[in-house]
């Protein structure tokens, strides 16, 4: 084990390196998200709205059969890799374990694909022929997230992110050579997105092959638990497909078209990759937690963070979600053109739908794992899943688009709700009023321009709640950036 894989197994490593992995970590991504935008200008400009939602359809219909078949087991490398990592500066038996867990399901999907194929064809409105896109991308992105659970339970975030977008720009460059020779179709568009996540997932593993040992190292015990901890997370393989953008797809294929469901993939894509930024930040939380625990009493370390820290977190979180939603209208136009339409209500709205989540990555649900309780994740899920598909079924319908992503913004006003009420019943004295009212400019935005398309009146409306909020909230914001000033101070000495 060399001295800076040992230097990572301990508490101080995390808060030295927290400012600079996140800040590594935010580059990454915004290059990633500069490169979605890029990939995302060329298909839609390309494809249409037919053409790109056929091809979120491959991908959604992939997504769904991945989750119910392989995924329920990745979050237990996460969860006991950094465990092990802590312990030993290793993540073999975890790796291995969980290897051998993913090859197994993956055999039973391929043997009794002729079975459920067809059906998935079915449900996403697919033709015959595509049995092998729908395959390579289900296990090309089972592996490549695999890859990634690996390399942030070894502590190498910034490795994790880089290779993000290392497939994006590798996507680019697929399109771009597609393009150019004429060749752009919705089939040869997964192709590539196949065949990048093939390319990153064997660069991951030649990153972690130091701390893998030999195949040798699983061991039936770790194999047991990590199989007993990701059996109550079963059912939450299915719902939390059911809480993403893959299902508000499914829906609008149902109820509008192909073309609709092409126009709210292309916004849901913005904010999707923008919600990178609080998916990754909650990725550095649990390694950061999980060794402060070794030290301290883990309700204390999970009281301390919602107290200090994530409320500001939260805040920041909003503003950004803000600015992206006030230049939303010259972005659109940009990136899409005149073919589909002005986006710039549904932006509004899947924002606030990413202002709600943000606190949920960066905190809730990290905290969820460090408490051991992965019932919470399963509970949050149906519950979350159930108001989602309920309410796309009656809000679809009758407003189309803009109904679907007030259905999902409704869905993670549930989600959040719910997975802070379980906590609390862990950790009596974790604060949540602070962090709860964080979104609230952006619910104004939304409302506002939802209903009067008018942006003007809801950039006063959001200015001055932001300064409402800075101002009750003085007390935390000094609190929450005195810590980080401490964080800071601790990485530079």
């Amino acid at each position: 084990m060399s001295n800076r894989d040992d230097e990572r197994r301990h508490a101080s490593w995390d808060v030295a390196s927290a400012p600079r992995n996140y800040l590594a970590l935010a580059f990454a991504q915004t290059v990633s998200f500069g490169s979605s935008f890029v990939l995302m200008s060329i298909l839609t400009r390309a494809l249409g709205p037919s053409g790109y939602g056929e091809v979120v359809a491959i991908i959604a219909a992939s997504l769904l059969a991945m989750q119910l078949s392989v995924s329920w087991t990745a979050t237990a490398m996460n969860r006991f890799g950094s465990e092990e990592f802590v312990q030993t500066g290793r993540i073999a038996k975890s790796f291995w374990a969980r290897s051998a867990m993913l090859v197994a399901a993956s055999l039973v999907m391929l043997a009794t694909g002729f079975l459920w194929l067809p059906a998935l064809r079915r449900l996403f409105h697919l033709g015959n022929g595509l049995d092998h896109l729908l395959l390579g991308y289900l296990l090309s992105q089972a592996c490549w997230v695999h890859v990634q659970q690996s390399l942030l339970a070894a502590k190498l975030p910034r490795h994790q992110a880089g290779l993000l977008t290392v497939e994006r720009l590798l996507s680019i460059g697929g399109a771009l050579a597609l393009a150019y020779g004429n060749h752009l179709t919705a089939n040869a568009v997964v192709s590539v997105y196949i065949g990048s996540s093939v390319v990153v997932s064997c660069v991951g593993l030649v990153f972690l092959r130091p701390m893998l040992g030999s195949m040798g190292s699983a061991d039936l015990h770790t194999a047991r638990r990590l199989f007993r901890y990701s059996v109550p997370l079963i059912p939450l393989a299915l719902v939390s497909y059911l809480s993403t953008s893959y299902l508000d797809t499914l829906f609008l294929i149902k109820y509008l078209s192909l073309a609709d469901a092409g126009r709210y993939a292309a916004v849901a894509q913005i904010t999707g990759a923008f919600t990178q930024l609080p998916t990754l930040a909650g990725s550095l939380v649990l390694p950061a937690l999980l060794s402060h625990a070794s030290t301290a009493p883990t309700p204390a370390t999970v009281e301390a963070f919602f107290r200090v820290l994530l409320p500001v977190l939260a805040l920041a979180w909003t503003g950004a979600c803000l600015a992206l939603a006030l230049a939303g209208p010259p972005m659109l136009s940009l990136l899409f053109g005149a073919r589909f339409g002005d986006s710039t209500a549904l932006l509004c709205v899947m924002l606030l739908v990413a202002a709600i989540s943000g606190p949920i990555l960066m905190g809730l649900l990290p905290a969820a794992h460090l408490l051991a309780m992965p019932h919470i994740l399963t509970i949050n899920g149906v519950a979350t899943a159930s108001f989602n598909v309920i309410l796309n079924i009656v809000l679809i319908p009758r407003f189309g688009l803009i109904g679907c992503a007030w259905a999902s913004a409704l869905a993670a006003v549930a989600s959040f709700l719910i997975t802070f009420a379980l906590i609390v019943r862990a950790v009596p004295n974790a604060r949540w009023k602070q962090t709860s009212i964080a979104p609230v400019p952006l619910l104004l935005v939304a409302a506002v321009v939802s209903a009067s398309g008018g942006m003007i009146i809801a950039a006063i409306a959001s200015t001055a709640a932001v300064a409402v909020l800075g101002f009750f909230m003085r007390a935390e914001l000094r609190e929450g950036i005195r810590a980080l000033r401490v964080m800071r101070a601790g990485g530079a000495a």
